[in-house]
């Protein structure tokens, strides 16, 4: 399926999701680069962060399963 078919198929709510787990998934890549650098309590509790809100995007994006299927 070529990006423009999905595009129009895949609701815009669940491609801000998508976003938003890319963005919390290059954040965490970020941190373990980085998380050295700051106290160890620090980076495990932005990491915890991150985590949190990666956690709730895989969530809202799995209320949409269904119906994305079903538009597929």
């Amino acid at each position: 399926m070529n990006a423009e078919k999905l595009t129009s198929v895949v609701p815009e709510a669940v491609r801000q999701l998508l976003e938003q787990r890319s963005t919390y998934r290059e954040w965490l890549s970020r941190l373990d680069e980085v998380g050295g650098k700051y106290r160890t309590e620090v980076a495990e509790r932005v990491r915890v962060d991150y985590e949190a809100r990666l956690d709730g995007v895989g969530e809202q994006l799995a209320e949409h399963r269904h119906d994305l299927a079903a538009s597929l």
